[in-house]
């Protein structure tokens, strides 16, 4: 498993809740918009974005999105969790079914979308109408990555 991430405080928190699962995972410290500098070797199976794609630039999201398909082997899976487009205070602009498909139809297949809304979750939240994607790269499994 590897853990991405630009904010030095963020890989620490999650170091601290993987060492308290017992979970052994390989921290990049990194901006995932930069696929160079991350010094990652395609070949992933399943590739999971909980709401960082969604509050980048697009320029950025289009980098995010090529680094993400040469790293993901062909049959992935990849998982998207994103609030609703909208202008927030605190939350990010999000990303709808439609966005996803525009960025990462070419490479994947949007197999499944479902509202992830929850009256436990504080109200910004709810009203941000969170939605889970789950999409499978193209391709053949026993394709080279890149064809």
């Amino acid at each position: 498993m590897t853990g991405v991430d630009v904010a030095a405080a963020a890989i620490a928190k999650a170091k601290g809740r993987a060492a308290d699962e017992g979970v052994q995972v390989r921290w990049v410290a990194g901006d995932v918009s930069s696929r160079a500098g991350l010094g990652l070797e395609p070949g992933y199976a399943l590739v999971y974005d909980f709401g960082c794609i969604q509050g980048l630039a697009n320029s950025a999201r289009q980098e995010a999105a090529a680094g993400i398909a040469h790293l993901a082997a062909p049959g992935a899976k990849l998982l998207v969790a994103a609030f609703a487009p909208g202008r927030r205070v605190l939350l990010p602009r999000g990303m709808d079914q439609q966005d996803v498909i525009g960025l990462f139809g070419d490479t994947w297949d949007l197999e499944h979308t479902e509202s992830a809304s929850d009256a436990t979750a504080p109200r910004p939240v709810r009203r941000a109408r969170p939605s889970l994607y789950r999409l499978t790269r193209k391709g053949q499994a026993d394709e080279p990555p890149g064809s």
